[in-house]
């Protein structure tokens, strides 16, 4: 059995009472964008210039029509320090206060699905390894590595098809 490696860039959990969102960053990404810190957070105007505005609409429609399960969707980010906008593939669920996702690189999901083409073994949510998966537990954040692990699985049977 295969195991395929994913990494996440950062942990997104929108408030849509008060248009805030806190962005808790992977150490390996941390370390690639040159961040001083773990955890960001932004106020309405902040948030406005992190996500690009197309994709700024989505946070409130995703919030407002309590979406089952999880989802995913793309989305947009600004990476200060950052050429352009850096192209995710967002793992998300609805909470009592808006939406949490996990931030995946559109492009690791993309050479994922050409590793799969390659070997012609399709992964399943058990061979699926999400890098640095300890510190969201370390961190009691809110998120259920199974369904995200799914999720995925789901969007790349999606996507090959």
């Amino acid at each position: 059995m295969i195991d395929y490696n994913l990494s996440w860039i950062f942990y997104f959990q929108f408030n849509q009472k008060d248009a805030s969102a806190k962005a808790f960053f992977s150490k390996n990404y941390q370390e690639k964008f040159s961040l001083s810190d773990q955890l960001y957070e932004f106020d309405e105007e902040k948030l406005k210039e992190f996500i690009h505005k197309y994709d700024y609409r989505k946070l409130s429609y995703f919030s407002s029509n309590q979406m089952k399960g999880y989802f995913d969707t793309l989305l947009r980010f600004k990476i200060e320090g950052q050429k352009g906008y850096l192209r995710t593939q967002s793992i998300c669920h609805t909470t009592h206060q808006g939406f949490t996702c996990m931030v995946f690189q559109e492009k690791d999901l993309f050479k994922m699905q050409h590793m799969i083409g390659k070997l012609g073994i399709f992964p399943t949510s058990s061979s699926m390894v999400i890098a640095e998966d300890e510190i969201l537990s370390k961190e009691k954040l809110p998120i259920q590595m199974n369904q995200i692990k799914r999720q995925i699985v789901e969007l790349l049977d999606r996507d090959i098809k």
